[in-house]
Order: C-alpha cells, then sequence, then structure tokens
C-alpha cells in the first residue's frame, strides 16, 4: 500500500514538471515572439518619426526621444541578420544588460572623423545581440540609419583585446568608422570589429 502511494505522488509529481516545463516552453516562444513585434513596430515608428522630424532642430527630436523612449538610429548588419534600435547615450535602456550600448566615449556619423562605438552581450541570452558578430569579415557590410540618412560601412578589422572594463582601441584619426565590441565566450577577451564608411545618402 505504502508502494502505491508513492508511486502516485511520483507520478503526480512527473506531471507537475511536465506541466511547468511546457508552461515555460509556452512562456518563453510567446515572450520572444512579443519581444520580436515589439522591436519591429519601434524600427518603424523610427521611420516613420524620421520624416516627420526632417526639418525639426536636433533639441526638439532629442527631447521627443527622451520623452516616447524611441529610437535615435537604427544599425543594420545583413550578414548575421540583425536589425536593431539604439537609444539615445543618456537613456536608461542605453544599457549592455537591455540592448546595444551606445558608448559614451562615441561620436555620431554626422561629425567629422567619427567613431560609433557600440558594445553588447555574446552569448545565448535574448540580449546578446553581438553573439554571432565573430562571423564577421572584412568586406561585410554594416548600415547605421541616422538622422534621415543610411551610412553604410565596410568591416576592415577585427582583432582581440584583454577584458580590463576599459576598451582600448586602435586610433583611426581620418575616417568616420564604425566600431563593435563584445565578450569572447569562455575567455578574459573581447572581441573588435573595425569598419569604415564608403558610402551615405539619404533614406
Amino acid at each position: 500500500m505504502v508502494k502505491g502511494k508513492k508511486k502516485i505522488k511520483y507520478i503526480i509529481l512527473g506531471f507537475v514538471l511536465i506541466i511547468i516545463s511546457l508552461f515555460t516552453i509556452i512562456y518563453k516562444c510567446f515572450h520572444t515572439y512579443y519581444e520580436d513585434k515589439l522591436e519591429k513596430n519601434k524600427i518603424q515608428i523610427f521611420f516613420e518619426n524620421s520624416k516627420k522630424e526632417n526639418k525639426k532642430d536636433d533639441v526638439n527630436i532629442i527631447n521627443n526621444l527622451k520623452l516616447n523612449e524611441n529610437y535615435l538610429a537604427i544599425i543594420e548588419i545583413p550578414k548575421i541578420s540583425l536589425k536593431k534600435g539604439l537609444y539615445i547615450i543618456d537613456s536608461k535602456l542605453n544599457d549592455v544588460d537591455k540592448n546595444i550600448q551606445i558608448l559614451k566615449e562615441s561620436t555620431m556619423p554626422t561629425e567629422e572623423n567619427s567613431n560609433l562605438i557600440l558594445a553588447s552581450h555574446s552569448g545565448s541570452s535574448r540580449k546578446s545581440y553581438f553573439k554571432n558578430i565573430n562571423k564577421l569579415e572584412n568586406e561585410d557590410l554594416i548600415y547605421i540609419y541616422y538622422n534621415n540618412i543610411i551610412y553604410a560601412y565596410k568591416v576592415v578589422d577585427k582583432y582581440e583585446i584583454e577584458k580590463t572594463g576599459y576598451a582600448v582601441m586602435k586610433e583611426n584619426t581620418n575616417k568616420k568608422v564604425l566600431t563593435l565590441i563584445t565578450c569572447k565566450i569562455n575567455t578574459n577577451k573581447q572581441i573588435v570589429i573595425v569598419s569604415e564608411l564608403i558610402d551615405e545618402k539619404l533614406y
């Protein structure tokens, strides 16, 4: 009789574990679907607002971005199927644990000899947006949509640096560049991808 009760308990426990597992899987799928849909909507809003704000001054645009938490720019890397919005530097959402982060040392591509520096996690989490940038090679293209202009960059260099909390990078003083940084999994190193501007045009 006791063995029969134990067997029933194990069956119930197994059933509960299966239900929990199924619920977890369904929740993750729903959450991923919701996040993807939200991202697409925010990118759409970005392009719609770009047309409306074409003639507004920079102060009004920044204030609007702060108020509504809309995107400042979009990064697109076709080779790794990445298209993601970027927030203004002082936004609470401009955080490597939440999004692709624009580092405070950055200068936007509208400036002369600019260096837009972006950081994101690698790994397997939902927020690991740079998990595949190690696949990028010289000549691969990266696009930044910003201020009604699409900036096309070509990868020219890829190297590793020690992970010290402060990224020391090679300097580029006479070109507009885009720098991507992420951690190299299971090491104390970071991967740095450098690309140079090759074209810019209105979108």
